[in-house]
């Protein structure tokens, strides 16, 4: 939803996800309720392409030795 709103509304901004392939915190939610955590966890998603199939230039990183080269290129 983020992606697409930024397409639509022209937004000059830039989004970095963090994927640890986690809700971590919907996850912490459900324990401190005492529910189950199925669903929480998340399959290698690539972020990048979603953001290009909206519109947006997406860049993946994968080594730490990548971040500096991607930030330069996003901004």
């Amino acid at each position: 939803g983020d992606f697409l709103s930024v397409v639509q509304m022209k937004l000059p901004v830039k989004i970095v996800v963090f994927n640890n392939s986690v809700l971590g915190f919907v996850a912490m939610e459900m324990k401190a309720g005492g529910y189950l955590t199925d669903g929480t966890e998340l399959h290698d998603t690539n972020f990048a392409r979603i953001a290009e199939a909206c519109g947006i230039t997406g860049i993946r990183v994968e080594k730490a030795s990548e971040v500096d080269e991607a930030l330069q290129r996003a901004f």
